[in-house]
């Protein structure tokens, strides 16, 4: 059980959690002429970045998705670990 919590935080919730808090907290752009939307990253994870970069609305629906899908994905996992510890 604790592999795959452990797995299911490090392929799917941290990956997820990044991009929600970059839709949340970014500040984004609307370029007038062309009327295509630029969020503004800022960061210093593995190298300095800061700049607009374009996103799609589809990039922002596939991270909806992305969260539904964790979100319906808890139940089962709840269950699972209450199981587990009626074993012990």
């Amino acid at each position: 059980m604790l592999k795959a919590l452990k797995d299911f935080n490090s392929k799917t919730a941290n990956p997820v959690h990044a991009h929600r808090n970059r839709i949340v907290h970014d500040m984004r752009i609307i370029h007038e002429a062309t009327q295509e939307v630029s969020r503004l990253q800022i960061s210093a994870t593995t190298s300095l970045t800061f700049g607009f970069v374009p996103q799609s609305k589809a990039a922002v629906r596939q991270i909806r998705e992305d969260i539904e899908m964790m979100i319906r994905r808890f139940p089962d996992m709840r269950q699972a670990i209450i199981a587990k510890r009626a074993q012990l």
